[in-house]
């Protein structure tokens, strides 16, 4: 268990402002970003945060949080789910639907799913080492051969080939959370931001 997490947790409960404001501080641009990258309104993805603390703040004495920041990640998620589900609803009712399908709430679902699939991925790339990142981006965005990506660092191939398996077991980890959501993804041969090769490198990769 975080007792630092704990800490910030029990101060907040106990109508600790400052504390309150310092983990607004902390957290709320990281926040807006990743509810950015899963609804794809700036406007909206700032008020499903600010509303998001506004709440915390409000039920502060009723917190049952083990980790602050999964809670603060997990419940702007859930909000943006809930925020996209309810603008497909409204769509539906707008078009005059006799109905609503069922699927429409696994579509938003996987959308969601997939969306935070490529915010976390992008994030740890980026906490890749400095020359196995680059190694990897010039694999994965300019598509290049070991040979070619060797030439260009003045390295091996054998180095390139132990940075990108480096990189893979990395990520793989990472993102082992979200293993089930890339499994369905390729299934569905859906890859979003993600294109199925890198998809199931990550679901392949036993290294």
């Amino acid at each position: 268990m975080d007792h630092s997490s704990q800490l910030l947790i029990r101060q907040i409960a106990e109508g600790n402002k400052r504390v309150f404001e310092s983990v607004f501080r902390d957290y709320y641009s990281r926040l807006c970003g990743f509810a950015y990258s899963l609804i794809q309104d700036y406007d909206q993805s700032e008020e499903v945060v600010q509303d998001f603390f506004t709440d915390l703040w409000n039920k502060r004495e009723s917190l049952e949080i083990r980790n602050l920041e999964s809670y603060l990640f997990q419940s702007v998620k859930n909000r943006c789910f809930n925020y996209l589900k309810h603008l497909k609803v409204r769509e539906v009712h707008a078009k005059e639907a006799p109905h609503l399908s069922p699927s429409y709430s696994d579509e938003t679902e996987e959308i969601v799913q997939a969306n935070e699939l490529q915010y976390r991925y992008e994030q740890a790339v980026q906490k890749l080492p400095e020359k196995r990142k680059q190694v990897f981006v010039l694999s994965r965005s300019e598509g290049l051969s070991y040979k070619e990506i060797a030439e260009q660092t003045g390295t091996s191939v054998k180095t390139v080939e132990n940075q990108m398996g480096q990189a893979l077991k990395f990520l793989r980890e990472e993102l082992k959370e979200y293993l089930p959501v890339i499994a369905l993804l390729i299934f569905l041969g859906l890859g979003w931001g993600l294109s199925c090769f890198e998809l199931s490198c990550l679901m392949n990769y036993g290294g």
